[in-house]
């Protein structure tokens, strides 16, 4: 009995420690969680570190429209300064913040819808489930970012909000269809049968054996969806329908203010679109090399 619990060649390992076990020693999710957390400590912090004041205008002495229509980088200014004579470094660090809580929270919203409606669907079944995955194909027949320009230039004022709320209605088919899936698959598991034949109630079953065992790859899913999230967010920005106040910088409201500058002045633009690649690849290396981990089939 008291080797009971042990297997051949050592001690059993949950799925999580296993797969914490293997993505220590994976360069790829490393070199992600990096990149990852690099960014989130400059997003907290980089309004405290920015040299200068992301509003203010100290360069604009040196703004000459026809010579000169973007400081040089100097002494105190690194990066130099943009069309205005704003330091661009530290609109880069503040931007970071708010490409941040774009972000998450249009992640966190699709997240909560796609929950709903993959709950509804794949714990009642039947018609609900018919008619939550007809919404949800008509959703992914349309491209991402065509639906979400859509909705944000329905609203009657482009803002910041609109831009949270475009790309979550975008990300929640994307987390109903997985979430579905994973709890078909857990209906006609073992725990949930026995848990039935036991006389627990139908809700109990979905929000206490079904559901929380149906989360893992929703998780997983929204590191990935988060690249998609800041993506989006930089390519409505750039399209002028996020935060038409540039005193609050914005890598993709940055990098469409660059347009018109980039044939004689291309760092305006190449600074905040490699802040947004590198970023999103960050998200996209740890996303991937969790789904594999957590995986039983994708295992190496």
């Amino acid at each position: 009995m008291a080797d009971a619990g042990r297997v051949a060649g050592g001690e059993g390992q949950s799925l999580i420690a296993s797969a914490w076990q293997r993505l220590r020693g994976n360069p790829v999710f490393l070199t992600g969680a990096a990149i990852t957390l690099i960014f989130v400590v400059l997003a907290v912090i980089g309004p405290w570190i920015a040299p200068h004041d992301p509003a203010a205008q100290p360069l604009l002495d040196q703004v000459r429209p026809q010579s000169n229509p973007v400081p040089e980088a100097q002494p105190g200014f690194p990066l130099g300064g943009d069309t205005v004579g704003r330091d661009l470094l530290s609109r880069l660090l503040v931007g970071a913040r708010q490409t941040l809580i774009v972000g998450v929270l249009a992640t966190v919203g699709g997240l909560i819808g796609g929950l709903i409606l993959g709950t509804l669907a794949g714990a009642i079944g039947g018609r609900v489930d018919t008619v939550v995955m007809r919404i949800v194909d008509v959703m992914l027949s349309i491209p991402g970012l065509i639906l979400a320009v859509s909705i944000a230039a329905i609203a009657a004022s482009p803002s910041q909000t609109t831009v949270i709320i475009a790309i979550a209605v975008v990300q929640i088919p994307i987390f109903a269809r997985l979430l579905r899936g994973s709890m078909l698959g857990q209906r006609a598991s073992d725990h949930v049968l026995a848990a039935r034949a036991l006389g627990v109630r139908p809700r109990a079953v979905v929000f206490r054996h079904m559901l929380p065992n149906s989360l893992g790859p929703v998780i997983v899913q929204s590191t990935l969806v988060l690249a998609t999230a800041i993506i989006e967010a930089a390519g409505l920005s750039f399209l002028g329908l996020g935060n038409p106040d540039d005193r609050q910088p914005e890598w993709g409201q940055m990098l469409g203010q660059a347009q018109q500058f980039v044939g004689g002045h291309p760092h305006l633009a190449i600074y905040p679109a490699l802040c947004i690649i590198v970023v999103a690849l960050g998200f996209t290396l740890m996303g991937e090399s969790l789904r594999e981990a957590l995986d039983p089939k994708s295992r190496r």
